[in-house]
Formats: structure tokens, sequence, C-alpha cells
């Protein structure tokens, strides 16, 4: 062993396993180690060999007696004090006497250097012992090595019930560490400590929460009240100006405001009077002592080796790490506490303006009672599969195709959860223990469509089967109404795990790995909203929502017909509009162009082509192409997007092809039934075959037999012809290519007989779906 290179040392004492046997050469060698500069080294080498042998007891008795006393010489530089202190907590096991000889010297007359240092090397040890020590001393020592001794006490779920059981016996005041870090307490991962935190906080904080709690309670009642905007834009040049930036107006000292207004007052009001409940790091205020005996405070805006930058309502500071003799994070936001002192009017006027600046047009809606999981721990099977979950690439404010959403942060969430999985997957899973109905009150305030951010499952939707019940969300108007919407897992929802499409939802970005989708639902009604329930069907699925943001309205408010359509500007799909049945009372059409009027008589049959909505250029390829396809073959063809103006002239239709993917009306829907029933010919092109209308069922049932949920992606496939002797197929090619994309239609076993007459097989699935197909309609 060359004692010239010590790591080859420290590599075999950590590698080895099981030392061959000790030889007299071995142990001399050892020994001469273990005796000069290579003794740091050769210790866990050593250790290992000696393990309960004893040959080398008499060395490390000699170490350790030495290591004593230059621990508890106060006259010893750090250095030769840290080295010391090493040693001995890697000889520990050798005398009982070392863990209290290490305990003592952390408190009595070290610097915080060397405090830190041995807190660190205490903490690399991994040993449960070390919680009781660390948490013995926390009263004893200075506020910047409290803050180290938090880190290392988090580390291990024993050491954090360590400082906990001695903050509950009054031995360790943990009231210093702030409010950021008491929350991180509340919400540890392990539950057995995040239950204990919050049973000792609670008793130990509980008259200041209490307080808190009542101010907040009673200023809530005021602000949810409309407020004078104007005024409160006065105020908020005042009050807040000097350190927040709302739109071009105000100071970048503290958190933009931009777009804040979407949380809504009652949630502001929080962060305004309880400003430490929640902080972000770049927000926390630091007390800096510069050996020139100044003090500074502030919030770091950016550090480097040689310097960092204190921001400050004095402005920005810069100072020289070499400077800085003592740096204390105070775990606490910039902005001070007692703006309750301002008045609930006052309060009232400046939220109001924050939340009507720009014509505020949503309102982000509070889950945070609602939540039921941690997405640092696994969501599903168990919580120890980590890796079963949603990771976010980033906390806090998102967009979502100009939706605004709000992610939390688990550290941050007053229960350590962030998202809603409720109740479904197999009998043994986490997922099944979770709650099956959960509610988040939304204050009052009117609303025309909620949006919603998850559509993913434990157990979902993988691209294959039927859709089927997965949720259930409620709303409940503070008129005492309510009304229903229930979503599917193969419709809105899909498995968590990976990229599977399904037509009432898209996919996001904001997580790695898996995925997270958006979906949007229209409200039949503009009543104040008290509150919402999220309910699952306790399936083999479990639905897990994010967030919900609500559209805001007022009485006087349209309804949006395509709200449903859960696609961005960005993100173009061949999926027809879906509509929640509480929305068709409301029905409202969505193209009024003037429909063409068929001749009372013509040579040939009189075609109607119907098409519009979404997805598709509608006039050039269903109008157009079309038309041209079929003028030369027919009395009379025309093209119309008003799908809810045919019902009149249906009278004087034989054929109507239709590829619509709008809303339907009830009108529109009986002329339909009519025109099937008496003998006449319906062709369902494209969109027309896709489970499009939730308040037309019958048109799935009754007239396509089936529907399509799902297709290709678009690309060239083969259609085969199976009944070429049939008069719709007769003289067509027994084979040929199209570039389209491939419907995954599904006849319906129990409707009508269907007779396919061409087939195609999907290059996604493998599977044969029918592309042309006869329904043997009554």
């Amino acid at each position: 062993i060359d004692p010239l290179k010590p790591g080859i040392l420290e590599a075999l004492g950590k590698s080895l396993k099981t030392p061959p046997k000790m030889t007299p050469e071995l142990k001399s060698a050892i020994g001469h180690l273990l005796g000069g500069n290579t003794c740091a080294s050769t210790l866990p080498l050593a250790l290992k060999w000696d393990a309960g042998s004893g040959d080398f007891a008499g060395t490390f008795s000699g170490i350790t007696e030495t290591c004593k006393k230059q621990l508890a010489d106060p006259k010893a530089i750090d250095s030769v004090r840290i080295s010391a202190a090493r040693t001995l907590i890697d000889l520990r096991s050798t005398g009982e006497w070392i863990l209290p000889t290490i305990s003592s010297a952390l408190t009595e007359g070290a610097s915080p250097a060397l405090q830190r240092e041995i807190v660190t090397a205490l903490g690399a040890t991994g040993d449960p012992k070390v919680g009781g020590i660390l948490s013995a001393s926390f009263a004893k020592l200075p506020t910047d090595v409290q803050s180290n001794t938090f880190e290392i006490l988090l580390q291990r779920s024993e050491w954090a019930l360590a400082l906990i059981e001695a903050a509950k016996a009054r031995k360790a005041d943990i009231s210093t560490l702030g409010p950021a870090n008491l929350a991180r307490l509340r919400t540890y991962p392990d539950a057995l400590v995040s239950k204990a935190a919050n049973t000792a906080l609670d008793e130990l904080m509980g008259p200041a929460l209490q307080a808190k709690a009542e101010t907040l309670a009673k200023l809530t009642a005021i602000v949810e009240k409309p407020g004078d905007v104007a005024k409160g834009k006065i105020l908020f040049t005042a009050a807040c100006a000097v350190c927040h930036k709302l739109n071009d107006a105000g100071a970048d000292i503290g958190p933009g405001l931009t777009g804040i207004g979407a949380h809504g007052p009652a949630e502001l009001l929080t962060s305004i009077i309880d400003p430490n409940r929640e902080v972000d790091p770049s927000y926390i205020a630091w007390n800096i002592e510069t050996k020139d005996g100044k003090y500074h405070s502030g919030a770091i805006a950016r550090e480097n080796p040689t310097s960092l930058i204190l921001r400050s309502l004095a402005g920005q500071e810069e100072i020289n790490i070499a400077d800085i003799r003592n740096r204390t994070n105070t775990g606490r936001s910039l902005m001070p506490e007692g703006f309750e002192s301002l008045g609930g009017e006052t309060l009232r006027d400046i939220l109001s303006y924050i939340c009507g600046t720009d014509a505020q047009k949503f309102r982000m809606v509070d889950l945070r009672t609602a939540f039921t999981a941690d997405t640092r721990k696994g969501l599903y099977m168990s919580q120890a599969a980590t890796g079963d979950t949603l990771d976010f690439k980033k906390f806090g404010n998102v967009e979502v195709g100009n939706i605004p959403f709000s992610i939390i942060d688990p550290a941050k969430s007053s229960n350590g959860n962030n998202v809603v999985v409720l109740k479904g997957g197999l009998r043994q899973s986490f997922s099944n223990t979770l709650p099956q109905r959960v509610e988040a009150k939304l204050g009052g305030f009117k609303a025309n469509r909620l949006h919603f951010l998850g559509g993913v499952t434990g157990w979902g939707y993988q691209g294959q089967g039927d859709p089927s019940p997965v949720m259930k969300a409620t709303v409940f108007y503070s008129d005492g109404q309510s009304e229903e919407m229930t979503f599917q897992n193969g419709i809105e929802f899909s498995d968590y795990g990976r990229d599977v499409d399904v037509p009432g939802s898209s996919l996001t970005k904001l997580v790695r790995g898996h995925q997270l989708r958006f979906f949007s639902k229209s409200l039949k009604r503009t009543a104040a909203i008290e509150k919402i329930t999220l309910e699952s069907f306790a399936s083999d699925a479990a639905p897990t929502t994010v967030a919900i943001t609500a559209e805001l309205t007022d009485a006087a408010s349209p309804q949006n017909e395509n709200a449903d359509l859960s696609r961005n500007a960005t993100q173009p799909i061949s999926k027809p509009l879906k509509k929640d049945k509480a929305a068709q009372p409301e029905f409202k059409a969505q193209f009024n162009d003037p429909v063409p009027i068929p001749p009372a008589q013509a040579k040939g049959p009189r075609v109607l082509l119907v098409g519009g909505g979404s997805s598709h250029d509608f006039v050039r390829f269903f109008g157009a192409t079309d038309k041209a396809t079929l003028s030369p073959v027919v009395g009379w063809v025309e093209f119309t997007q008003n799908l809810n103006g045919i019902a009149p002239i249906l009278k004087d239709i034989d054929v109507v092809v239709m590829s619509a993917n709008q809303p339907i009306s009830p009108a529109t829907r009986q002329a339909l039934l009519a025109f099937a029933d008496s003998g006449k010919g319906i062709i369902a092109l494209h969109p027309g075959t896709w489970y499009a209308w939730e308040n037309f069922p019958q048109w799935n049932e009754e007239i396509v037999c089936g529907g399509t949920r799902g297709h290709d992606a678009l690309g060239t496939y083969t259609v085969k012809v199976i009944q070429p002797s049939h008069p719709v197929t007769k003289g067509v090619s027994a084979s040929f290519e199209i570039t389209d994309e491939l419907y995954n239609h599904q006849t319906n076993p129990k409707g009508a007989s269907v007779e396919v007459l061409a087939q195609s097989i999907s290059g996604k699935t493998g599977k044969t779906f029918p592309q042309v197909f006869v329904v043997k309609h009554p």
C-alpha cells in the first residue's frame, strides 16, 4: 500500500466486505499507517479488519486519547480540532464516551466554523444516535449553525422525530427556523414525522395560529365583496408598488403580481396577512454580518464564488464573500407582517384592483383542502414506488392553451399533498385506500366553464377497450341547485404512464416521463358557485386531478358552444366536439349561413352534404371536393355548415351525407331520426361516425350502430373490399390505397345488423376495422 495515495486506503476500507485473515506483517503495516499522516485514511480499513477481534484496540485507544485532548484544547487552531473531531466520530464504536464528548465540544467554546464541521461529520455517519445529540445541542447553537443542523436532521426520519420531541419538551426552540422551515416539518415525506410535527407545532403555536385564523376569517368576508377598483389602484401604488410589479408599474423587489389575480381575493388575502405561510426561496430574507461590524438584510438575488447581490427596499447591494463574517437564513419572507392594520375595506379595494386588472377572466380553484396524495411519493400502487408519480417540470403558475393553472409544490402544501387522486385501482394498492369523494370551496363567483389539468389515471385507458366512467364532478350553486359532469376513461382520461391520446382531452408538456392532460367543460348556468366535488367510481382506475381553473362570466355572458373542445389553437386534431349533457338545454347554433333550398323534384337523388365544426377545412374538402365528385351522377347536390338549419328542408332531401363536427339541437335530432324512419338514406362520413353527441345516443345506437373514438395518425393505408358484389362496392377495385386517418371504428353487437363491405388493418394496433359498412336499419 502506497501511503502517499490515501485515496486507495479509503476506497479499500469502504469496499472491503470480509477482510482476509490478519497476519503479523499486515498488522504491523496497518499499525504503521495509523501512526502517521495516513491515519484518517487508514481508519475505515482498520476498523473493518478489527471488527471485534481487538487487533488494534491499543492503537485506537491511543488515537482517541490524543484526539480528545486536541478537541478540548481551546488554543488549538480550528483545522486541528476539526480533524480530531472527525477521527473521534470515525472511532465512536470503540468507546461509549466518544459521542458525549463530541456533543460537549459542539456547544462549549467552539467557533461556528468548528460547529458546522462537527454537525456535517455527524450527519455523514447515518448513526441513529446522531438525532438525539444534535437535537439536544440545538438550543445552544448560533442561528446560522442551527440552519445547518436543521438541514442535517431532516435527512432521516428518526433524526427529525428527535428534533420534534426536543421541541415538545421545550429543549429546542424551533420557532427561530421560520415558517417556511416549519412547513417542511409539517409536510415531511414520512407520514409519521409529519403527523408528529403537526401535533407538536399546533400545541406549541396554537394561540398564535388561532389568532391569525380569526383575523383571516373576519377579513375574508369583507374582501370577497365588490370593491372600488379605481381607489384600489391608488392604494396599490402607495402600499404595494414599492416592492411588487403589476403589469408595467411597480418595483421588482418582491414577486411580480401580473396574472396573480386568478387566485382570487380570499387566497391572495392569506398571502398578505400571513406572508410566511408559504415562502418562495427566491424571496427569503437573509441577515448578513460583515467583518466591519455592519449588518445587512434582504433576499439574495444572485451569488457567485466572489460576491453576492442582496435585494431589499434600499435597492441592490453587492457584498464580497470574503467580507462576510456570518450569514443567517431567517426562513421568513421579505414581506413584513401586519398589513391587517390597513383594514378590511382598504384591502378589499386593493384586491379588487389586483383581481380586476386586464379584465381578469379566470379564477384558480383552491384544491389544497381536497388534495389526497403527494407527488414526491408513489401515487398508485404504493407510496414507496416513487417512479409511480407525476414528475412536474416546475411548480407555481403555468399556462396551458392560454388557461392559467397553479401546480402546488408539496413541500409548501399545508398537508404535504399536492394532487387529487381518488379511490380506485388494485385492491391492495395505495390509491384504493384514498377518499372516493373530495370537495373544494369556490367562494361564490360565477363561471361558464371549468378547465381541468389532470386527465390521467393509474391503471387507465391505454388505447384499447371501451370507455368507462371514471370521475364525476358536481357543481353546487349558492341557490341550492347543482349540475353533474361525468368523465370517462378513454374519452377525457387515459393512463398516466405514457402518452395515450384520447378524443376529449389534450396532452401537455408539464411532466417528465409520464403524461398529464387538459380538458374543459361548459356549465349550463351562470349562478354563483359555492363548491365543487370530485368523486370516483371506485373502479380499477384511480383518476387524478392536479388543478382546476374556472373561466369567469356574469349572468349576461353568452355560453361558448365550443367550450368542450379541449385542444388549444396550437394543437389541431381530427377529433369531434364533445358536449356535456348538462350544457344542451341552452343550445345555440354554431353556424347560421343560409341553408340551400332543394328543388321539389330532380332527375336523380337530391343530396345534402352537411359539415362544419372543428378540426377540418369542411368547405374545401366536404363541400367543394365532395360536391364536385357527386354532381355528375346525382340530380342535385349542395353543401351546408348550418347543421341546425336543415330540419325544415329534409322532407325534400333523399340522401344526407353527415360529417358535421359541432353541437346538435333537439330539433335536428328529431328530424334526422324521422328522416331515417322514412326510409331515406344517410351516409355517416368521417367525423359523422364519431361518438360526437352525448345528447344524441340514438345516432350511434340506431344510425351508425357503433362508433369511433380513436384513429391512426394521418398516413397511407390499404383498403380491401370484402363484398365486391354489393351494390355499394360493385365495380370498385378489390384493393386500393388511401391517405387519411384510419378510423378505429367498432360496431355495436347489440344494435342493428351491420354488413361490412370494406376494411383496413391498423398500422398502429394491427387490428382490423370496418371502413365501409351498411347498417340494416329497420
